[in-house]
């Protein structure tokens, strides 16, 4: 892929994520308000038990499928492969519903881990279709597929919550999207039938088990902590928590994981050539650094006012958790990153390893607050957990590319630019006025300062980022 398709594959996946992950989300906040923390609580343990399934179900065969050069011409072999762990897990998913749910005592939780485990089973027979929207650099496709089924089952979930059934609404969401999900796909990308090659499936196992390993490692890490909070804290707790997270991981939901999905592919197709692979990473990664730095500086010093705010005062319990986890995701948008290029290297283990650091750390933390910690203090170890995992992740792929000291002089530039925002938006907050006011001043003050700053650092002049020929000398710089 050169700049140009790179540029268009990023238009199109944060176009379709900004209506995913920012238009969508605003039902969900209507739905959040009318369930309460409680009802809330026991949707967010499904879908963190779900989530585990889904490691196990992709079995990394997505990534490898797109990563791999003869993917296209033994997809039908993937296909087989990933009918049969879609299968199997969801079957899996079914049998432990009832020991799941007595595990935590929680009413209707058995019957919901039930209906999803027939979600995890039509999602092992899209994940080839999907991926080959990618692998295609079909992004517009593969947005649409992943947005008219999510906007469709919001028909299903909205009359059911409003008329009084509880979560029970959003598990007939889930399932209805990866039915629609699963047609919308085989529609556009007119999979290969099922194959079988003995030598096949075993080439793409050894490639797709070190994905799934990390997978595995960042499936448990980033959703098992709503298990592990919901038994120490109860469904309240996890209700709150799950609230925090989901907020906080929006900007990634915008950027990072748009341009992730669209950097992968360029990735692969840039192996041969390093100096070209360099270029892109040290770019890629200077580019989230200006968005990410001073958004999250902005959610973490705003977080009461931008978390009762939308989720009204009974979430207050949430703002807290909300600011910490700002600073998980800040360092997970430059570990994503940097763990697309690791596995593009072919070195997908060391993202496996990265992993280990940071559950000793989360681990030993929770496990000696046991029986004093509250939702705060736990919050806080997995997050230090957290941010030793991407630290090192992102460090550990600067160091297999070594770019050239040209392209880290760009990514330190982009440190300095996100931390004079920071500072200006920090300094808004103590004006003294009410805290909406101040967010507001905050946010017109620090877009325009960092607009400025960009222009002046990247670009050739202070007011780049304000017109169409400064953003054309600024892009042709970038």
């Amino acid at each position: 892929m050169n700049r140009k398709e790179v540029a268009a594959g990023f238009a199109w996946n944060a176009s379709f994520s900004f209506i995913n992950k920012a238009l969508f989300p605003l039902i969900g906040i209507v739905i959040a308000r009318i369930l309460g923390p409680a009802e809330m609580g026991i949707y967010v343990l499904i879908l963190a038990v779900v989530n585990v399934a889904e490691i196990f179900r992709d079995a990394g065969l997505g990534v490898t499928f797109i990563a791999d050069p003869e993917g296209e011409r033994r997809e039908g072999v993937y296909t087989t492969l990933s009918i049969a762990f879609g299968l199997a897990m969801g079957v899996l998913l079914l049998l432990a519903s009832a020991p799941i749910a007595g595990f935590y005592d929680i009413a209707g939780l058995s019957w919901g881990l039930a209906m999803a485990s027939a979600a995890v089973g039509l999602n092992g027979l899209a994940t080839i279709p999907a991926n080959k929207l990618q692998k295609q650099a079909r992004f517009r496709d593969a947005g649409f597929a992943d947005t008219a089924s999510s906007l469709l089952s919001y028909g299903v979930a909205l009359p059911l919550v409003f008329s009084g059934y509880g979560f029970v609404g959003l598990v007939w969401q889930l399932l209805s999207r990866s039915g629609l999900f699963l047609l919308f796909n085989v529609w556009l990308a007119r999979p290969a039938l099922p194959a079988w090659s003995g030598k096949a499936v075993r080439g793409i196992l050894a490639k797709s088990v070190a994905a799934m390993l990390n997978n595995i490692a960042y499936t448990f890490y980033t959703l098992g902590d709503k298990a592990v909070l919901g038994k120490m804290f109860g469904e309240h707790a996890v209700g709150l928590y799950g609230v925090a997270y989901n907020l906080a991981i929006k900007p990634l939901d915008f950027l990072t994981f748009p341009l992730g999905r669209t950097l992968l592919v360029a990735f692969s197709k840039s192996t041969e050539d390093r100096d070209r692979f360099r270029n892109i990473f040290a770019r890629s990664l200077s580019a989230v650094l200006l968005l990410s730095l001073p958004l999250y500086a902005a959610l973490a010093i705003y977080a009461r006012p931008i978390v009762v705010g939308l989720y009204s005062e009974k979430f207050a319990g949430a703002v807290a958790p909300f600011a910490l986890l700002s600073a998980y995701f800040f360092f997970r948008s430059c570990g994503n990153l940097a763990g697309n290029a690791i596995f593009a290297l072919g070195r997908p283990v060391l993202n496996v390893v990265c992993w280990i650091p940071g559950y000793a750390i989360a681990g030993a933390g929770l496990w000696a607050g046991r029986g004093s910690l509250d939702l705060l203090g736990a919050t806080a170890w997995i997050v230090l957990g957290a941010v030793t995992v991407y630290a090192i992740n992102t460090g550990l792929a600067i160091w297999l590319l070594k770019p050239k000291a040209e392209d880290m002089a760009r990514v330190g530039k982009a440190i300095a630019v996100g931390s004079a925002t920071t500072g200006l938006l920090y300094a808004c907050s103590m004006l003294s006025v009410p805290d909406l006011l101040a967010l507001a001043i905050a946010l017109t003050a620090g877009i325009a300062a960092h607009l400025t700053l960009v222009g002046r650092t990247f670009g050739t002049g202070w007011f780049d980022c304000f017109s169409p020929s400064g953003l054309r000398k600024l892009w042709n710089r970038l």
